[in-house]
């Protein structure tokens, strides 16, 4: 543990973990991994935004490719179901034929291409090295697996600098980085994955800006925050906020202290990308749908109170649920890990979160710790907010109902790095016990981490396989 840093101890548990989950989950047993898939596919096939023949707007889909997907995402719950090494030999092995294509619906064709850029380069690798596995094109099974390995690489490559480039909370970030439903999601083809990882991302640069007296925000950081404002804005904008917390950069890291002209830029800079990435869907001509959202968001401006007491009521119901699914709810969110696991993961999250806060010499500031309040609940109350107004209203065909539904657990592990900051404090500095143990306990941390995702590896080769 003394020989190695942190941020290369993330990359080779996650290098192993991270493979193993490629290899022990069975095609499209994540969650929306298909849809996922078939915007990768389609930008590694020169497609980057949707298509429209009037009626639909969507992605043109190989027929062969998305029956195999509808096969295997329709075992979904049944847990009897079982994949055998024959098939994952065979899947992957025989050549695919995709000649015949189909304009199909799909959630993911309208998102930005940067989300799917990663395992559609993975995609491409298949590709061109299908000819030393396969007589023929590569396989639908194939082209998953270059895609799910190139997105693992990706994870930890953005997570290997977080922690690297982090003047403090190093623990923690690893820690999160290796939450068992984190480096699922970061071994499958999903855009969660780079949610998670750009989010300790751009955190760790903010404190590097504001406690780093060598670090500027030059040009490559202006770049850098570009594109990360531009991903968080346009594939979950609830994640956005992280951003604010740049408030707090000295105004002496900025070219002649133009901090605020900087901001004024970086803003714009985000705006008119998201605008020329958005040309091409806006120009599609599509018979509009019906949908309740433009009812539900009257009501929940209309009706303030009794919304506010709709999202205490399903806050409080779904609270454990949550919690569960945030730390181990696996497949198709159908596979869990035993309660006692959930646990242990919760309770080595708080104690990591509380010990770095301890032990850091980097102290977060009362005003920075509202700031950090106010974003975390910015962030679950958009969530619920927005699953409110553009899912449930339409799921149950109601306007006002009392239920929201749709949030699931892995939403809020980009939310997770804000916690250990709020942990923050200066109390305990006179504490022996306290600040020795708070020092040491990492290693045990990184134990507890280890036998959890051994646990986690478990559990899926006995739903999957045996």
């Amino acid at each position: 543990m003394k020989k190695i840093t942190i941020e290369k101890l993330f990359v080779i548990i996650g290098f192993i973990v991270g493979c193993l989950f490629i290899y022990i989950i069975p095609p499209f047993q994540s969650p929306d991994e298909d849809s996922h898939f078939k915007k990768a596919y389609a930008i590694s096939e020169g497609e980057f935004f949707a298509s429209t023949n009037g009626t639909i707007s969507g992605l043109k889909i190989p027929d062969t490719m998305q029956e195999y997907i509808q096969e295997k995402v329709s075992v979904m719950s049944n847990r009897e179901w079982k994949y055998t090494y024959h098939d994952c030999y065979y899947d992957q092995l025989l050549p695919g034929e995709f000649s015949q294509k189909t304009l199909i619906e799909v959630s993911t064709s309208g998102s930005t291409p940067i989300a799917h850029i990663i395992p559609a380069i993975g995609i491409f690798f298949s590709k061109i090295l299908a000819p030393f596995f396969v007589n023929g094109a590569p396989s639908t099974a194939l082209m998953l697996y270059f895609a799910r390995f190139f997105s693992l690489l990706a994870y930890l490559t953005i997570g290997y600098f977080a922690i690297k480039i982090t003047p403090s909370f190093k623990k923690s970030m690893l820690t999160i980085l290796l939450v068992p439903m984190s480096i699922f999601l970061g071994s499958m083809v999903s855009y969660d994955s780079l949610l998670i990882s750009i989010s300790l991302l751009s955190i760790a640069t903010i404190l590097r800006l504001i406690y780093d007296k060598k670090a500027k925000f030059d040009k490559k950081g202006f770049f850098l925050f570009t594109i990360i404002g531009y991903i968080l804005l346009n594939i979950k904008v609830i994640y956005a906020p992280l951003l604010a917390l740049l408030i707090f950069v000295p105004s002496e890291k900025f070219k002649d202290g133009k901090k605020w002209r900087t901001y004024f830029a970086l803003g714009t800079a985000i705006i008119l990308l998201t605008i020329v990435f958005k040309i091409p869907n806006m120009l599609l001509e599509v018979a509009p749908k019906e949908s309740l959202s433009s009812d539900q968001l009257m009501y929940v401006l209309s009706h303030p109170l009794s919304y506010l007491k709709i999202l205490l009521v399903n806050l409080k119901d779904q609270f454990w649920t949550q919690l569960y699914w945030m730390t181990g709810n696996f497949g198709l969110l159908d596979t869990y890990l035993p309660p006692l696991f959930i646990f242990i993961i919760l309770i080595n999250l708080i104690i990591t979160f509380v010990t770095d806060g301890i032990s850091e010499k980097i102290k977060i500031t009362n005003k920075q710790k509202i700031m950090i309040i106010a974003i975390f609940i910015v962030g679950i109350v958009g969530m619920y907010t927005a699953m409110y107004i553009f899912w449930t209203a339409d799921v149950f065909n109601q306007v006002g109902g009392n239920q929201i539904t749709g949030v699931q657990g892995r939403y809020f592990l980009p939310l997770l790095i804000l916690l250990p900051l709020l942990c923050s404090t200066n109390l305990f500095l006179a504490k022996k016990k306290i600040m020795d143990f708070s020092r040491t306990y990492f290693n045990y941390s990184v134990i507890v981490t280890i036998v959890c995702l051994s646990i986690s590896l478990i559990v899926n080769m006995t739903r999957f396989w045996i």
